[in-house]
């Protein structure tokens, strides 16, 4: 069993998910079809990843101390609750509500 999973490999189209290899350790670790029917799932699911890896990379961008273009509004108290994190900022933020 792997402790890391780096890479899940698929098709050219995550659309047409034909069998996929999961990486780690530096090199492939298993290989295998996926059957048909798990298909549009598995589609799904990698293009729902994409999607948070893009928020991700947007959440990181504009916390980025060194950002001076892009900004976040929340409200003072969060912010001063969590100088040290834009992320913990949110979270305090989304709790007000």
């Amino acid at each position: 069993m792997l402790k890391w999973f780096d890479k899940i490999i698929t098709g050219a189209d995550t659309a047409d998910v034909s069998g996929y290899a999961i990486v780690g350790d530096g090199g492939i670790a298993e290989s295998f079809p996926i059957p048909e029917e798990f298909n549009k799932e598995i589609g799904e699911l990698l293009s729902r990843i994409n999607e948070l890896e893009k928020d991700k990379l947007r959440l990181d961008w504009l916390s980025d101390k060194d950002n001076h273009i892009g900004n976040v509004q929340l409200p003072k108290e969060c912010v001063l609750r969590n100088m040290d994190s834009m992320r913990g900022a949110i979270d305090d933020a989304m709790e007000v509500r």
